[in-house]
């Protein structure tokens, strides 16, 4: 089934968002989480449940920098190293939007930048 037909959908839709934070290439320097129920698996990248959301994205048009808030439960690993060591390094932010019931794994990012 397609993405649209899933975003359309009332029966087959069960919309998840995937927040993935990376500060490097190797596959140590990601965490991954969820707000789905279930872990997710999506380019090879386990998304782990977590408690998280974001505020609605705005899209002006022109490419300025918006600020885009993330709350997320403040035991995750994310949270752990900013508070413990700030990266020195950028540490970006892809946000992915799919459904859980999608079999395909169609999962298409929708925001992406750093985290502050």
């Amino acid at each position: 089934m397609a993405y649209e037909t899933f975003e359309m959908s009332r029966k087959e839709g069960q919309p998840a968002t995937l927040y993935l934070f990376q500060w490097g290439t190797a596959a140590s320097s990601v965490f991954a989480y969820t707000d789905a129920d279930i872990p997710i698996v999506h380019d090879g990248i386990t998304f782990q449940p977590t408690v998280i959301g974001r505020m609605g994205i705005e899209a002006s048009g022109s490419l300025d920098r918006k600020t885009l808030e993330i709350d997320i439960d403040p035991r995750a690993s994310i949270v752990r190293m900013y508070a413990d060591n700030p990266p020195s390094v950028k540490v970006s932010l892809t946000i992915f939007q799919g459904h859980v019931t999608d079999t395909t794994g169609d999962y298409r990012a929708i925001w992406t930048g750093s985290v502050k």
